[in-house]
């Protein structure tokens, strides 16, 4: 009887390992200073992966032109798609585009034929899947540039390299890779823009100095995590984004192209998208709802844990909202399932658009659905707080896509942690 029930147990095993298992891809959130050349950066990677055409990039440029610019904005035009972003040259809104690698893209990148990112299942062996959130860069966008953090796997961290332009962005850098570091994300990468303009004319000296500072910042910060990957590139003329450089300009490099650090370098926590998330009660964060001609209600978020399914019945925190999942897609293809990690848009039956907000959560009906609560215990790590916090003080809590004030009803204790150790002391409060 044992010869017959453990090969049973292992087919089980199997079948909720596949089903838990995510795909082959990784949400990459590209963040930095105002003017640092991200949306650039976004640009030249989808119209190098069939994202965006050639044509489309002369048309931007011709219609700047017109306008009174340079041209070099066209880009950057390619996700920034709002009259209000070209005029200003900035970006104002996150953007989400879908990139998709095979093989020979991958070997381009000088990073091998396979090109490992991490471990997983794909849908076709070599082939790689990342969806980019070009976020803001200015003054009085942090909500939108930590959304973009929340959503996703993994940062990019655009600087430029230009004197001036790198020194005055530091304090809002740090205050951006702060962001992201405390909605989870251990992943980066150093992308050293502008490296083409006149003042640095792809000096060495200059990317050394930069990298030396940035690498040590991220060590201090990142304990027991490898520093990141701080690689050198041009938007403009297009140097050392998806092809590895041999020679040229950038002949003292020797690191991989931006593109082969994406591969090789950018790694998921496994523990937020891998089968232990899989495996616990649906959550569906929404960032955005809207109403579609013949599709209905449309919920845009990403699956937090859970797996996400087609004819599910759902229910919609707080309100308690009933409804049905109709369809769900992602980058514009239809699929049967989502998993932890996926940002995608689902159609919903029963549920009005004014019955969905930012910030909200769907979970499954009938297995453990989120409920609203008034109060909660929190662990409170102070990084800079710029006066006493104190009972009674009212603060602002960012958590996955929501912003909601919340009040310090009691300090129960002050909490010491030795380093390198999971021991919990709690100090009496003075």
């Amino acid at each position: 009887h044992h010869h017959l029930i453990l090969p049973l147990l292992t087919t089980l095993a199997l079948r909720m390992a596949s089903e838990a298992a995510p795909p082959s891809h990784l949400v990459v959130a590209v963040i930095g200073h105002v003017g640092s050349g991200k949306s650039s950066l976004c640009g030249r990677l989808i119209l190098a992966f069939r994202g965006a055409e050639e044509k489309t990039v002369e048309v931007f440029r011709e219609l700047a032109r017109s306008q009174g610019k340079t041209g070099d904005e066209a880009y950057a035009w390619i996700v920034d798609q709002y009259a209000k972003e070209r005029e200003a040259g900035q970006t104002f809104e996150n953007s989400i585009w879908g990139l998709t690698l095979d093989q020979r893209d991958i070997a381009t990148t000088g990073t091998g034929a396979k090109g490992k990112m991490f471990k997983g299942p794909s849908s076709k062996e070599g082939v790689r899947h990342f969806t980019l959130i070009d976020s803001p860069g200015g003054h009085g966008h942090d909500r939108r540039v930590h959304d973009a953090c929340a959503q996703a796997d993994a940062v990019i961290v655009v600087v430029s390299a230009v004197p001036g332009e790198y020194e005055a962005c530091l304090g809002q850098l740090r205050q951006y890779a702060t962001a992201a570091m405390t909605v989870g994300i251990k992943s980066f990468i150093v992308a050293v823009s502008k490296m083409d303009h006149p003042r640095v004319s792809f000096s060495c000296s200059r990317f050394e100095q930069i990298s030396k500072f940035l690498r040590g910042f991220f060590q201090s910060r990142l304990r027991g995590v490898r520093p990141p990957l701080v690689i050198p590139f041009s938007s403009k003329v297009g140097v050392n984004i998806s092809k590895k450089v041999k020679g040229g300009a950038l002949h003292w490099y020797n690191g991989p192209c931006l593109l082969g650090g994406m591969v090789t370098a950018l790694k998921p926590d496994l523990k937020r998208i891998g089968i232990v998330a899989s495996n616990k009660p649906l959550r569906f964060t929404i960032t955005r709802a809207f109403r579609l001609h013949g599709a209905g209600t449309i919920a845009l978020g990403r699956v937090e844990s859970g797996i996400l399914k087609v004819g599910q019945r759902v229910l919609v925190s707080p309100g308690g909202v009933r409804g049905q999942v109709a369809s769900i897609q992602q980058h514009y293809k239809n699929r049967e399932k989502a998993f932890p990690g996926d940002l995608v848009g689902v159609a919903l039956h029963d549920i009005s658009v004014s019955e969905l907000k930012r910030g909200f959560i769907i979970g499954e009906e009938d297995h453990d659905p989120p409920i609203a609560c008034k109060s909660f215990v929190a662990q409170v790590l102070v990084v800079n707080q710029p006066y006493l916090l104190r009972e009674g003080a009212v603060l602002t809590m960012d958590v996955h896509n929501a912003h909601i004030p919340v009040k310090i009803l009691k300090i129960q204790a002050r909490v010491k942690i030795k380093p390198g150790s999971t021991d919990i002391k709690e100090l009496n409060i003075a």
